[in-house]
């Protein structure tokens, strides 16, 4: 439900940043940029586990967003600034959650990263993930 509120707010944007800030102390814990909205995501076994030539059972795919994030749970101060700054700047949207559903969010989030190698999973110090859809 998130994913595709963000992809509401995001309509015709090519990459589309929000932060999420806490709803009680409203200080920013996440932010979150879209990068691609049309992005797939399989499970299942690309290659059959058995020698003999059976049949490779078929995959799933769903549809997901991959997005970058980054995390200022520790409150870096220099991480909570540089946020700010974008907001003031127009450059990201704010949107205001519970400190629980925040975290909801935070372990989807590193439990999509995971997935990736680690030569694959950072670009300029954000994370990269998947949310799906």
């Amino acid at each position: 439900m998130f994913s595709n509120q963000l992809l509401d707010f995001a309509k015709d944007e090519l990459s589309y940043r929000t932060v999420v800030r806490d709803l009680i102390t409203k200080v920013p814990v996440l932010q979150i940029v879209i990068v691609n909205t049309n992005s797939w995501s399989c499970t299942g076994y690309c290659l059959s586990t058995r020698s003999s030539g059976e049949a490779v059972p078929k995959l799933d795919l769903h549809p997901v967003i991959k997005v970058l994030f980054t995390e200022s749970s520790s409150e870096k101060e220099s991480e909570i600034r540089k946020m700010e700054d974008q907001i003031k700047k127009d450059l990201a949207d704010e949107v205001f959650m519970l400190r629980p559903q925040i975290e909801d969010v935070v372990e989807l989030l590193l439990s999509a990263k995971n997935i990736l190698p680690p030569s694959c999973s950072s670009l300029q110090g954000l994370s990269l993930s998947s949310m799906h859809m």
